[in-house]
């Protein structure tokens, strides 16, 4: 007999199971078949019913397919486990029909590409299976040679399915399940079990309903099913005025569950047990009224339905986490697994999860169900991608993040520490797509870096060329090992794409990819479980081809996109009530009761979620009940979701736009519920749940006392003190002081490293670095040569930098020139204007002088390089900048300082500059090492531009000073204008003055002090 128990509340079904259960089956030792739609509802149950009898044993909780294939094994004998009628067997063998294709697919196909046709095989083999269990009478139809009339697309698809039915080794399920239900009628004895229950089913498909009637003449058949409404409902969605609050929810999310009813009204022998609650609360108020479909009278003002719109995906997670710390910190009762959120997208909402919930305090247990095995694990996902970069053109952007997967990388002893520098190489070596064929490719920019680890610095002033490549600099045997891990990479993945090139069968597709994963994935035995599920899904691809017989050959592109689908799958139900806070994917049978229920994502179009049927879904034209439809399943999973909420419901969903601060629509089932509130409590009441949030998580409205719902995460709380101050300034620098130790002699060096850069040597001996920008990636060779390419190439060139051939090559060989006649045009320009500069260069003395300065107060130690009899000679291969005129000023004064009385030259790329030898060179370099010194305590007030431009603005032809004048131009240098940075945008001086510049009139007398001196010997000359 079949038997249908129902109830309002998931907890009562369970005790009306409990009920059952307690009933023991004929045979002692039966075991028990529990029904069940996912595995957390299995686990849930279990749980229920250990706690009732105080343990849970000899009961199965097999979901709906194996139950099937089990009854079926038991009527009808062992079967075969897989057939040529599975999806994956059907998806290859229509991949192999379409080779040849129906005259209706073929312009479709008719560019060859192997992707769209394994698509196109993917979603008919889906098709079919879909009218194995919603329309076995088309296909018995078809089958027997003739047509239904259903469109256009019938023909073709008959004729595949002719073909797919043709060559059958075994049944099908249709074929199957139609045995199993005439066999069920059939009066003959079969070993049957006492009952079978299925629990919390909201839909079920024709064929398994037919099944479990047939079963119910033979046996008891238990359905447990969750009805929302003890009053008779059926109609509800015709009612001409659906005015209150369940009759709404009910017509706009009931149609599902309606018509699962309908289906099995009249047939089953009913079992009811409706609950009624209090009604004290909004959420018992609106569950109380689906229940009754009376009205409810106005519920106290409380917090148990919260709709929250917030700006990104990321601020829901964060106001989520706030408002579940509020309410655990109201409630001592509730835990951390009376909780439960659930997302109609769980991978787009999992990384802002972990970022929320795994770091920062107060800290939640919680752990993320359902996330699939692609976006959970880079090993998966990056053999995929490895999979895929046959069809790639080997951009150094794409093939580089292989790399960051840590199994990779250790197969070929690259760290995780190496992969900055690694990058920095690539960069540096000139990769930018292409695997050989140009100084831009993978195998000459891999030959740059060894050669770099290979051959010795640069030993005089010419190129180092070797077989048409240059080394990159900066490169010794220390990293030798790092660049043969990088080279042997490099050589494998090349060996790789020519392996996947050639076509092969299934099978032998399955065995050149297990022999593959340790190449890949070899070292680190942490990773094992994850290549043991990789290695499993490559036996099933060789299992697929012997059950569907599949023995042509097939592109790595059909593969590709196979294994893609089946790692990409869920691993089942792990994560799912482990004892925290529950994230998972808003399913069907997620409607197991929690104390608190919160809903991440619920924006216009995301929810309910959107499914066209393809275009030859002939379903979709000709629908019947007890078809699926995703919106219909979404509307009566959000009902269940309401419904299984018992002390709050929390909904969030981005309802601003994060960059102009747009309302945004939530989605349709939030309206619904407002309209309703509305409707029948008034709009005071539907307005009083909704609640806005800031943008920003230091907003200082979530650290405010009267907050509605206030932060709790105090690393913003010092930000957002200082947020919405207006104009207001940090404290000055002006007063820092440190105590490090003031050195007993000052290496030349030191100091102009300091003169060059005072903000960066104080941060750095502070201990802080600004470290540079990675270098971007190219994927694409250059078509001009810019500024800084030049100045390189002038680098490299050296004494040859004047020869537009010699300059071709090294320009070529370092991958900084254009490709062909291009590189050789802007070689030819570029030698023409490094020719003045290269002349004088050659000119220059290469003497050095050892420094040892007593002065009066400091000593002065170091090298000086460029020293000739006729003074100190230096070369810029570039523009003249600040940093480097004081930096040569220097020099110049310990030249003068030692006892010269000859000039320093500067020779820089456009222009020379000349520096006479002033009178009190040894009083001038005391001040400058008495600024060094003081700096070792607090900070430098020096600016090399700002500076220089203060002195220079209060000199003026007479020999007065103007200090205001100075102060303007200095207040112009750290501003800047359209076209040159002003100093203060400069990383290090503003992480030091925090847009606070030391600017005043003691700036401008300090400048004057330190920089008078040099402008007065300082003389400058174009070179020609």
């Amino acid at each position: 007999m079949l038997h249908l128990y129902q109830s309002n509340r998931l907890e009562t079904l369970s005790e009306l199971l409990h009920g059952v259960l307690a009933v023991p089956p004929t045979a002692v030792y039966a075991r028990e078949t529990v029904i069940v739609q996912a595995r957390g509802m299995g686990r849930w149950l279990s749980l229920r019913v250990a706690e009732r009898f105080g343990i849970c044993a000899n009961i199965d909780f097999p979901l709906p397919a194996s139950f099937l294939w089990q009854l079926t094994e038991t009527v009808l004998g062992p079967q075969h486990r897989r057939s040529a009628f599975g999806v994956d067997e059907m998806a290859w063998r229509v991949h192999a029909m379409l080779a040849t294709p129906p005259a209706a697919l073929a312009d479709y196909l008719a560019d060859g590409r192997e992707r769209r046709r394994w698509r196109l095989a993917r979603r008919l083999a889906d098709l079919f299976d879909s009218y194995l269990v919603y329309r076995p009478d088309w296909l018995a139809t078809w089958e027997a040679g003739s047509d239904l009339g259903l469109g256009p697309d019938e023909a073709w698809q008959a004729v595949l399915w002719r073909r797919l039915a043709a060559d059958r080794q075994s049944p099908h399920r249709a074929d199957l399940l139609g045995q199993l239900v005439k066999r069920l009628r059939n009066p003959a004895p079969l070993a049957l079990p006492d009952r079978v229950i299925a629990f919390g089913m909201s839909s079920l498909p024709p064929a398994l309903l037919s099944v479990l009637k047939a079963l119910a003449q033979r046996c008891d058949v238990c359905l447990f099913v969750l009805n929302p409404s003890e009053t008779p409902w059926r109609d509800v969605d015709r009612r001409a005025q659906a005015e209150l609050v369940g009759e709404r929810l009910l017509a706009a999310w009931g149609g599902q569950g309606r018509d699962f009813l309908d289906r099995i009204a009249g047939e089953v022998e009913l079992h009811s047990l409706f609950l009624p609650t209090a009604a004290d609360t909004l959420l018992s108020a609106v569950q109380q009224s689906v229940l009754t479909l009376v009205p409810i009278e106005q519920p106290s003002l409380d917090d148990s339905i919260a709709i929250h719109a917030c700006h990104s995906p990321l601020r829901q997670v964060e106001t989520l986490k706030d408002a579940l710390l509020a309410r655990l910190r109201n409630d001592p009762s509730l835990q951390a697994d009376d909780i439960v959120v659930l997302c109609p997208d769980i991978e787009t909402y999992a990384p802002h999860v972990e970022a929320v919930f795994g770091h920062g305090e107060p800290s939640l247990p919680y752990a993320v169900a359902d996330r699939g095995g692609l976006s959970a694990s880079p090993l998966l996902n990056g053999f995929v991608t490895l999979l895929s970069m046959v069809d790639g053109g080997w951009e150094a952007s794409a093939v580089l993040p292989l790399l960051e997967i840590p199994e990779l990388a250790q197969s070929f002893g690259l760290k995780e520490d190496d992969l900055p520098l690694v990058r920095a190489w690539v960069a540096e070596a000139g990769v930018r797509r292409g695997r050989t064929g140009d100084a831009f490719s993978w195998d000459a920019g891999i030959g740059r870096l060894l050669l770099g680890t290979a051959m010795p610095d640069r030993l005089d002033d010419t190129a180092q060329v070797f077989a048409g490549l240059h080394p990159v600099a900066d490169l010794d045997l220390r990293f030798g090992e790092r660049v043969a891990g990088l080279a042997r990479f490099v050589r494998t993945l090349a060996r790789w794409q020519d392996v996947l090139q050639a076509p092969r069968p299934l099978t032998a597709w399955s065995r050149l990819l297990l022999d593959w994963v340790n190449t890949w994935f070899g070292v680190d035995h942490a990773a094992e479980p994850t290549r043991e599920r990789l290695r499993l899904a490559l036996v099933a691809l060789g299992d697929v081809a012997g059950h569907s017989g599949m023995e042509q050959a097939v592109g790595h592109a059909a593969v590709t996109e196979y294994l893609g689908e089946k790692l990409a799958d869920a691993s089942g139900a792990g994560g799912f009530l482990t004892g925290g806070i529950t994230f998972a994917q808003l399913v069907p049978m997620r409607n197991i009761p929690f104390r608190v229920i919160a809903v991440l994502g619920l924006e216009d179009g995301a929810f309910p979620r959107e499914q066209r049927p393809d275009g030859f879904d002939l379903m979709s034209r000709q629908p019947r009940a007890g078809d699926r439809s995703r919106r219909l399943d979404d509307r009566w999973l959000f009902l269940e979701t309401v419904l299984a909420a018992r002390d709050a419901l929390l909904l969030f969903y981005t309802g601003r736009d994060a960059r102009s601060d747009v309302t945004l629509p939530p989605s349709t089932v939030i309206a619904d519920l407002l309209d309703a509130i509305a409707e029948n409590w008034g709009s005071e009441r539907a307005e009083a749940v909704q609640h806005s949030h800031p943008l920003q998580p230091f907003s200082p409205r979530r650290f405010a006392a009267d907050a509605a719902l206030p932060s709790f995460d105090m690393r913003w709380a010092k930000i957002a003190a200082h947020a919405g101050t207006g104009d207001a300034l940090p404290a000055t620098l002006a007063d820092w002081h440190t105590l490090q130790e003031m050195p007993a002699e000052v290496e030349l060096a030191d100091l102009l490293a300091f003169a060059r850069d005072p903000a960066g040597w104080f941060l750095r001996r502070q201990g802080v670095r600004f470290e540079r920008a990675e270098r971007a990636l190219e994927e694409r060779e250059p078509s001009t040569l810019s500024n800084a390419d030049a100045r390189q190439l002038l680098a490299l060139s050296g004494a040859q930098a004047d020869d537009a051939a010699a300059l071709h090559a090294v320009g070529a060989a370092a991958a900084i020139l254009p490709a062909g006649k291009l590189g050789e045009a802007w070689a030819t320009r570029a030698a023409a204007e490094f020719a003045p500069a290269v002349a004088r260069w050659r000119e220059l003395p290469q003497g050095e002088l050892a420094l040892d300065l007593q002065l009066d107060k400091h000593r002065l130690i170091g090298t000086l390089r460029g020293v000739g009899p006729n003074g100190l000679a230096l070369r810029q291969p570039g523009p003249l900048w600040e940093s480097v005129r004081i930096d040569a000023w220097l020099r110049h004064l310990c030249l003068c300082a030692s006892g010269s009385a000859n000039p320093t030259q500067l020779v820089g790329l456009d222009e020379l500059a000349h520096y006479a030898p002033p009178g009190n060179s040894r009083e001038l370099l005391e001040a400058w090492l008495d600024l060094y010194l003081m700096a070792h305590r607090q900070p430098p007030t020096l600016l090399p531009r700002g500076s220089l431009a203060a002195a220079a603005g209060a000199r003026s032809k007479d020999g007065d000073v103007d200090l205001a004048a100075g102060l303007d131009q200095a207040i112009k240098a750290w501003v800047g204008n359209e076209r040159v940075a002003g100093e203060g945008s400069f990383p290090n001086t503003r992480a030091l003055w925090r847009e606070q510049p030391p600017l005043d009139e003691d700036f401008v007398a300090q400048a004057l002090q330190l920089f008078g001196p040099m402008l007065a010997a300082e003389t400058f000359e174009k070179l020609t």
